[in-house]
């Protein structure tokens, strides 16, 4: 936790304000920013202040100097420029969009401005501009979240992934697998680009583009077909599209817009296609579960090739002898000889250290490759998380994830906890995967895991973490932090920095905060209740259970006052004495929070009288013990169109003048930043990508703004000099 370095008295400041003695500073020196603790001469944004990224790497990968790139993300889709193979883009389950212009050996986050669906689903690349691509996106992981339902759909780029025009709105439906739901017309194709394009959408209908996805109409009604797992188009007759869904294969005339039932394949979900371009009477499918079957009649009579446990089937465009088949729960096999025969023992070699060697497979409903249709023994996959690549015709598959990052401390501000002593210590907690902890600045990282065990016995509910806290000893190797899924954790501990993990309350709560008190190491705040012995038991505050409230914030300064907020969120508590006795600090006719039950909540860190949450608007602003005041960040924003709203705020612990309000919705300037307590505010999204923001917090002893994202932990540096800053340690990163 934080010791508030370098104070000024407030009563001397305040006589030397008395005397006028501020306004001639500010006139000879050019000081734009006046604080309780001290005088900060502001920096503006300039040219080199742009985003870095931290990836999560580890020690081995750092001795060998690779950037590292943990992924950890799923992906749901994958597209490889036909004529162009260098540039891949990739669609992730929960980040939208990501690309590669070096046929996969590093990767990008696209820019990303105005695609305002976050959930990732179909892509495709036009096959002679790799700039142009679709996708569809889909706002919320859980289809009963209906804020921005007016935006989610069919989205076209025609600059690479920096910018979007939303072009067809569609209710869309998550599904957690590779679909290829979009596809080009061949025979369309021009020197500047496929003309007629087709967009699947499970349960409702297919869409037809003749004019280069400028405009789109309803070709066939797809009502039952939920889902959609596949469309391809006929390679030379442009008139026939093909279909898999749950209720078989099917194919469709463009002219007659008619669906009829194709081929003699068993009954069951048709989960794939693959034609050969060369050879278009040649055609493959996968029953889903069943195996892999082909028929050289353009599907008209089908045979079993390959009997197997499959999901995914791919062949080579430029050599359709060479078949990638993904089984669902075993590893990928391959053939280069059209079927006869296959390679069943793939290697799969993930990158060293980080516990990372559960992936040694590329399997599963979330698996895609896209083979190089220059080079027969190229290929490019996801699966488990990760990207993989083959450069001997699939003997071997190696990780390719760099700068493909996705650790998500996201879950709230209190993903990211510091060691009070020494900068370079710090660690996140991530929704997914764990504890991760570096001692070096971010070079490197440990993975500290709880036991899996504990899920397998019933113990928790997951194996996710998601807020913490580092005992404030300098070094200190005991670590509080809560682990389960999501919005239902329990609290555990470590006293071996995070070796080992001992569940010390067994009752499931939010513990979106945990924090030690800053001077007195014995005493810790979590959800509810309080520990007196370091987190060793705790014990519930009777008010707050009376309440329905838990623990959001405590004044740094003033460690003794602690705010709590009820369920629902419209009342916020205050306690003078460590939680000893509350009062009602303040109560609204709105609700602090506006997408679940994680509230917008920062206390300011010298003024115990001052917190931050949401007006009634969604808007940043602040309340003083006695009124409230609006900020304005998010009309300059964009207003609440899409159902924008401030996600999350952050003050550095020094400069308490410094804010930054990081805001929800996808595709539009996000992170916004104060240095005079929320007067004036600047843009510093910059070159973050456009994904909206979720955690956020200020690195105590440095002043760098950490952002936790489901993309990766992105730094950005603070407005002052600062001698230990880690921001350059980061991996600089243009968004292009």
């Amino acid at each position: 936790m934080v010791r508030i370095l370098n104070r000024i008295d407030y009563k001397i400041i305040k006589k030397l304000a008395m005397k006028n003695l501020i306004k001639i500073l500010i006139s000879i020196f050019g000081i734009v920013v006046i604080n309780r603790f001290q005088l900060l001469i502001a920096q503006p944004v300039g040219q080199n202040e742009n985003w870095r990224v931290m990836p999560i790497r580890s020690e081995e990968e750092f001795r060998e100097g690779k950037i590292g790139g943990e992924g950890y993300q799923h992906l749901h889709g994958i597209s490889r420029c036909r004529f162009n193979p260098n540039v891949i883009y990739l669609s992730q389950d929960c980040a939208n969009v990501w690309k590669s212009n070096d046929a996969g050996t590093t990767w990008k986050k696209v820019l990303g401005k105005n695609l305002y669906g976050k959930q990732g689903q179909s892509i495709e690349v036009d096959p002679i501009n790799p700039d142009i691509v679709f996708t569809i996106v889909e706002n919320h992981s859980n289809p009963a979240v209906s804020i921005a339902g007016d935006f989610v759909g069919l989205y076209r780029s025609t600059n690479g992934g920096t910018s979007w025009e939303f072009v067809l709105h569609v209710p869309t439906i998550i599904h957690r697998m590779y679909q290829h739901n979009i596809a080009y017309d061949p025979k369309s194709i021009s020197d500047s680009g496929a003309k007629t394009w087709y967009a699947a959408f499970p349960n409702q209908a297919l869409y037809i583009s003749e004019d280069a996805g400028a405009s789109w109409k309803i070709l066939i009604n797809l009502e039952g077909h939920n889902p959609v797992f596949n469309i391809q188009c006929h390679p030379k007759d442009m008139e026939t599209v093909y279909l898999a869904s749950n209720q078989g294969l099917f194919f469709i005339s463009k002219t007659t817009s008619s669906l009829q039932k194709l081929g003699d394949l068993p009954a069951g979900e048709v989960s794939s296609i693959a034609i050969n371009e060369q050879n278009p009477e040649i055609f493959y499918t996968v029953l889903k579960g069943k195996g892999l079957y082909c028929s050289d009649n353009s599907g008209k009579a089908f045979s079993l090739l390959k009997s197997y446990n499959a999901h995914h089937v791919f062949i080579n465009p430029g050599y359709p002898n060479i078949i990638y088949l993904i089984g669902r729960s075993s590893n990928i096999i391959i053939s280069h000889d059209g079927g006869r025969s296959w390679n069943q023992r793939v290697r799969v070699i993930p990158a060293a250290g980080l516990k990372r060697d559960w992936k040694k497979t590329i399997n599963g409903a979330m698996a895609g490759i896209v083979p190089n249709p220059n080079e027969p023994n190229e290929a490019v996959a996801y699966a488990n998380a990760a990207i993989w690549k083959t450069t001997n015709g699939g003997e071997i598959f190696e990780d390719c994830s760099t700068l493909f990052t996705g650790n998500a401390w996201s879950w709230w501000n209190d993903g990211v906890a510091f060691d009070i002593a020494n900068p370079n210590r710090f660690c996140f907690f991530c929704c997914d995967v764990g504890m991760i902890i570096t001692e070096n600045g971010g070079d490197y990282f440990e993975k500290k895991i709880i036991p899996l065990a504990w899920r397998q016995n019933g113990d928790i509910n997951w194996t996710g973490m998601h807020a913490g806290d580092i005992q404030p000893t300098p070094n200190s190797k005991t670590i509080v932090a809560s682990a389960g899924m999501y919005f239902k954790t329990k609290l555990i501990r470590s006293i071996d920095g995070g070796e080992t993990w001992n569940i010390v309350d067994n009752n499931y709560q939010n513990n979106l905060f945990i924090a030690f008190h800053p001077h007195d190491p014995n005493l810790v705040f979590a959800g509810n209740k309080r520990s007196f012995d370091a987190g060793t038991t705790f014990k519930e505050i009777d008010y707050l259970t009376a309440r329905n409230a838990e623990i959001l914030g405590l004044c740094f300064a003033q460690p003794d006052i602690i705010y709590a907020m009820t369920k629902p969120r419209n009342v916020i508590l205050r306690s003078n004495d460590r939680g000893d006795s509350w009062f009602e600090y303040v109560q609204a006719d709105w609700y602090f929070s506006r997408l679940d039950s994680k509230p917008t909540f920062a206390a300011n860190p010298s003024d115990p009288d001052k917190i931050y949450t949401l007006d009634k608007n969604g808007d940043l602003a602040i309340f003083n013990g006695l009124n409230w005041k609006s900020l304005g960040v998010l009309e300059l924003a964009g207003g609440t169109k899409k159902g924008n709203f401030v996600r999350t705020v952050a003050l550095d612990p020094r400069y308490p003048n410094i804010i930054y309000a990081g805001l929800y919705y996808a595709g539009m300037s996000h992170i916004w930043r104060s240095v005079d307590d929320g007067k004036i505010w600047e843009d510093i999204s910059i070159n973050c990508p456009r994904l909206g923001a979720s955690a956020m917090r200020v690195h105590p002893l440095t002043g760098d703004l950490l952002q936790g994202t489901v993309f990766g932990t992105w730094v950005f540096p603070p407005p002052y000099k600062s001698q230990n800053s880690i921001y350059m340690k980061c991996i600089s990163y243009e968004t292009r």
